[in-house]
């Protein structure tokens, strides 16, 4: 897997940028291989406490209320819903340090502060990310004070290797 990630990075980038999704409305479109309709899962002591999922035309009427920031006008809408209430909830650019044998994730900064987010209250972000390095990510205060964060990205895998549409790393 990991080969073929790393395969697939650098063909984005010698070939270019011209096949990548414009917007998040026709993302379902111009991706090669098919994303899945269901969403792909957070958890944290074996409890799902949020939901990833590509935003789709009617998102906006499908809730009264929800937090919206545009990470990068060029992407796509993702919905990160809530199952639970979620403190100082945070948008973050995530960083990879290289050793040896391992490699550590940290965040970097915060680049968008969305507060406490209560069960059901979606967070929207347009957001593209590219190759298999995880950029951005979410951070998050739970109910007993612990602070969880977790990188997110596209999962670049083919349709045979990738068990979800997004790939969730905790760190």
């Amino acid at each position: 897997m990991k080969k073929t990630s790393l395969l697939l990075f650098i063909l984005l980038i010698v070939t270019g940028c011209n096949n990548l999704p414009t917007t998040g409305y026709n993302l379902y479109d111009e991706i090669a291989w098919k994303i899945r309709d269901e969403a792909d899962e957070v958890l944290v002591d074996g409890q799902v406490v949020l939901r990833i999922y590509f935003a789709t035309d009617d998102f906006s009427n499908s809730y009264d209320s929800h937090i919206e920031f545009i990470d990068n006008d060029m992407g796509y809408w993702v919905v990160f819903m809530p199952y639970v209430a979620m403190y100082d909830f945070q948008w973050i650019e995530v960083c990879h340090n290289f050793f040896d044998d391992r490699m550590e994730t940290y965040q970097q900064r915060v680049l968008y502060y969305a507060g406490d987010l209560s069960q059901g209250i979606p967070f929207v972000v347009m957001h593209q990310e590219l190759g298999s390095m995880l950029v951005r990510g979410i951070s998050f205060t739970d109910k007993i004070g612990v602070r969880r964060n977790f990188a997110v990205g596209l999962n670049m895998a083919s349709p045979e290797e990738r068990p979800g549409t997004f790939i969730i790393n905790k760190f």
